[in-house]
């Protein structure tokens, strides 16, 4: 006859539970950024496939499926680290701070693909340096623009 533990299985049924109530709980508060975030996924997938084309690489369907499913994967991971982050501190401002900086990274490769297909180079690096360094006088915003985009020459 062999014997079964019970508090190992029930330590598992537990975790998984809390985890389940948990979430269910906490989807109130991830919806509104699951909604932002699917206009960005359409148009990070409009402006990145109009960008391989503008390079003349071969855009497949698949691909780009399969890259948009993804996407969307990871922006359901990053909604779920920041609230659990926010509640795990019990700081509010984490949720928030954190999917800003996910959709402003969103934000400026759309952007980088959009300005790919009218003939320019964003340099997002460039770009995220000066406003770090301009980030304690965020009112004059002065960037010298010519580090930050460059025009594309003929035959690149």
């Amino acid at each position: 006859m062999t014997t079964v533990k019970i508090a190992p299985l029930a330590a598992k049924t537990v975790t998984v539970a809390l985890s389940v109530a948990w979430f269910m709980e906490s989807l109130q508060s991830m919806l509104p950024w699951l909604i932002a975030c699917v206009p960005l996924i359409l148009l990070d997938l409009r402006w990145g496939v109009k960008a391989a084309r503008h390079r003349h690489e071969l855009v497949r369907v698949s691909k780009g499926i399969r890259a948009t499913v993804g996407k969307a994967f990871e922006y359901v991971c990053w909604v779920s680290v920041s609230v659990l982050l926010a509640e795990t501190f019990g700081k509010e401002w984490i949720e928030p701070l954190v999917l800003a900086l996910v959709i402003l990274n969103e934000f400026s490769s759309i952007v980088g693909n959009y300005m790919e297909t009218k003939g320019y180079r964003l340099n997002r690096s460039e770009i995220w340096k000066a406003l770090a360094k301009k980030g304690s006088d965020a009112v004059s915003l002065d960037l010298d623009t010519s580090e930050l985009i460059e025009k594309e020459k003929d035959g690149e």
